[in-house]
């Protein structure tokens, strides 16, 4: 079942049961990138539940849209998170210094996290389910926002997903993940990737295993894009905790 509801505050696409009398055992939550549509990571069910044998009833899927809209953003329905200074971004690639990206505090993060919080909060709420029953995680700004989410809270979910993100807000989160041992993080990053560095993948993964997270590295010869290998071992990990 699909349906199209709004969670907290934002409007959201949910596959699979949702609500006080229908529950499910696993909730997999993944925000999408910057300038996509907010349905632009819904296929995904799909493709993870046939992949996976999942029995409609265990597991339900939710993509909640980001809340800005992006109407001149290419002419079409794209949607942000926060918004993103796009040539500041494309002069630090080609200079090869990404010192600003690592270190920078987007504006719009916070209300951002606090809205994803609300989301979560109903999500507990309405699912009896808690922190250890969630799958949490996004594509490029998506990543970006629910690590930030999962580290400014005071749980560690069942698995945090990082499809092509970067390291932002160093210091803030080099304080915060030391509440985070164990954590368990499924990462993949192009190797060419244009828009986020490979580098900056890199400097997040160093800083899960630097402090006591579990971390899978998928390394990708390809661009700013989600791997199928990634999606393999999403699919491997609900299998074992359904």
């Amino acid at each position: 079942m699909q349906q199209e509801i709004k969670i907290g505050q934002l409007d959201c696409t949910v596959i699979g049961p949702y609500s006080h009398t229908e529950k499910p055992g696993l909730v997999v939550l993944l925000c999408h990138g910057f300038g996509a549509p907010g349905t632009d990571l819904v296929p995904l069910a799909e493709e993870v539940r046939k992949a996976a044998n999942l029995p409609k009833s265990k597991v339900t899927f939710i993509f909640p849209a980001a809340p800005l809209a992006l109407e001149s953003f290419g002419g079409f329905d794209g949607r942000a998170w926060w918004m993103i200074n796009m040539q500041k971004l494309a002069d630090m690639t080609g200079a090869r210094d990404f010192s600003e990206l690592r270190s920078s505090v987007p504006p719009g993060i916070i209300e951002a996290r606090e809205l994803l919080n609300e989301t979560l909060d109903e999500i507990f709420h309405t699912t009896s389910l808690s922190w250890d029953r969630l799958i949490i995680g996004g594509f490029s700004q998506g990543a970006m926002l629910t690590t930030d989410t999962v580290l400014h809270s005071d749980h560690n979910p069942l698995a945090l997903i990082q499809m092509s993100g970067t390291l932002i807000c160093e210091h803030q989160w080099r304080n915060q993940i030391q509440d985070h041992h164990g954590l368990l993080v499924l990462q993949s990053h192009g190797t060419i990737d244009p828009v986020l560095p490979f580098e900056a993948a890199e400097w997040l993964r160093d800083l899960f295993k630097e402090n006591g997270c579990h971390v899978d590295f998928e390394e990708f010869q390809g661009v700013h894009t989600i791997p199928m290998s990634i999606l393999e071992k999403l699919c491997t990990l609900i299998q074992k905790n359904c």
